[in-house]
């Protein structure tokens, strides 16, 4: 077998293909914008969203998240 170039796991390693858990990727992306955000208005409602994500589960946060996409990708 002959690969030429990275593979989905070395993409995947390199942050050039989408992780395994997407749900982990959303979580660490509110936390960091949590760090970054300088209004407090705007750090609270995002410590609200990410507290929310974290408390919804896995499952039903990957539904959501997948039903969400599929209408705006029109596929629904």
């Amino acid at each position: 077998m002959f690969v030429r170039g990275l593979t989905e796991r070395g993409r995947r390693a390199v942050g050039q293909w989408p992780s395994q858990d997407p749900w982990a990727g959303l979580v660490d992306l509110l936390s960091q914008q949590i760090d970054q955000e300088q209004d407090e208005d705007k750090r609270t409602r995002l410590i609200k969203i990410r507290d929310g994500v974290l408390s919804a589960g896995r499952g039903i946060g990957v539904t959501l998240l997948t039903k969400y996409l599929e209408q705006q990708a029109g596929l629904a």
